[in-house]
């Protein structure tokens, strides 16, 4: 007997404990809100911020990337590992997230600098609903009879996982806010 499982998405987690990245983020968060530039994509509420251009958070979280990427997914040749762009996402009591993918990346990122206690969750919506269809997930469980998985945020939590999967920020009823910095990381052949 055998099982073989086909289509599998993944999902990278890596915890970073750096409360000087922490203390950056939310300099940069601070600075970034007065000057009062919000934009809205997937955002209900709460503040997304425009590209984050500082040296020291890309560094850091561009060495984390690469390295756990290329340690759970070995690359096959020479790779540059870069990101696209960064973002600081912060959201309040009973702010959330539309369902949404990064299009022209590679893999997407997350990492949480301050998390509610309850709610807050990352939820990932499979592409395909069909598997909802046959009421699986009523007789057995494994993730293949799902079509959402989620997970709940924990400080200094990295989520990195391929940019095409559909997912979602659930809200929090917390008088709390949930601090998180968003990024899409480009992969290239080297020279």
């Amino acid at each position: 007997m055998s099982v073989v499982k086909i289509f599998s998405d993944i999902v990278l987690k890596h915890n970073i404990i750096n409360s000087t990245l922490d203390k950056k983020i939310l300099q940069v968060l601070k600075r970034e809100e007065q000057k009062k530039e919000k934009i809205v994509k997937s955002n209900r509420g709460g503040f997304h911020s425009p590209y984050i251009k500082d040296k020291k958070i890309y560094q850091i979280l561009l060495k984390t990337s690469g390295d756990l990427i290329s340690s759970c997914l070995p690359f096959k040749s020479k790779t540059n590992v870069s990101i696209n762009n960064l973002w600081i996402m912060k959201n309040k009591k009973n702010d959330w997230n539309v369902p949404h993918t990064h299009p022209n990346s590679n893999f997407s990122g997350i990492y949480y600098v301050e998390v509610p206690k309850k709610g807050g969750e990352l939820f990932f919506i499979k592409n395909d609903i069909a598997c909802g269809f046959s009421n699986n997930y009523n007789f057995m469980e494994d993730q293949s009879t799902h079509d959402i998985y989620s997970i709940k945020p924990e400080k200094g939590m990295l989520i990195l996982f391929p940019s095409y999967l559909l997912h979602m920020v659930a809200p929090h009823s917390e008088n709390v806010d949930r601090v998180s910095v968003s990024f899409n990381i480009n992969l290239r052949h080297a020279n």
